[in-house]
């Protein structure tokens, strides 16, 4: 991916059509960011013009990620996000069969300041979860998917919907997996869970 490298400089006090003063100059690109110094001029209203200078960088930041955002995933990159959304469907549909098809058998969950593997999932999720009128609807918003050759890695929101013994929660999580790939089919292997809301 290309980055999309764009400069401010703060001396001269030009871009486009506006024109401010301020003492440097960022360079901004989608992995890093500089600040360089040059002398001020005491009579500019530097601060003004620094705030200015800030909130057109955040501007092209916040511009700049929701284009990538935007752009659909790659087939990798959706091979791996059908495997997150897989697993948390045989979570719901109480599958252990299934959930061991997306995971790896040393899969690794931290959640609430405790550490599962796969036995302790299936059973606490699935085996000790006998509501007759069990139901759980997931919807997943992924941020951020990475892969580099047999490894990948994704961030994403989950909200799940729950329905067990009358009662109805709504939660959301976010989460970052670890993905690996095992005989040419991508599996969970950690999966870190962070809870944001419960109603």
């Amino acid at each position: 991916m290309q980055d999309n490298k764009q400069k401010i400089d703060l001396s001269t006090g030009l871009r486009g059509n506006t024109r401010f003063r301020s003492p440097g100059y960022v360079t901004c690109t989608q992995h890093s960011m500089s600040i360089n110094a040059h002398p001020v001029n005491p009579s500019g209203d530097w601060k003004s013009s620094l705030l200015k200078a800030i909130s057109y960088l955040i501007l092209s930041l916040s511009l700049s990620t929701l284009a990538q955002a935007q752009q659909p995933p790659t087939n990798d990159q959706s091979s791996v996000q059908q495997t997150v959304i897989k697993f948390f469907k045989a979570l719901s549909d109480r599958d252990s069969v299934s959930l061991t098809n997306f995971c790896t058998n040393d899969i690794l969950l931290v959640e609430y300041g405790q550490m599962w593997n796969l036995d302790t999932l299936i059973r606490k999720a699935i085996r000790k979860n006998t509501a007759a009128d069990f139901k759980r609807v997931n919807t997943i918003d992924f941020l951020t998917t990475s892969i580099d050759k047999h490894i990948a890695w994704a961030t994403y929101n989950l909200h799940s919907d729950i329905t067990r013994e009358g009662k109805h929660v709504t939660t959301h999580w976010m989460e970052t997996v670890v993905v690996v790939k095992e005989k040419n089919q991508w599996k969970i292997k950690v999966l870190h869970s962070t809870l944001i809301k419960r109603s």
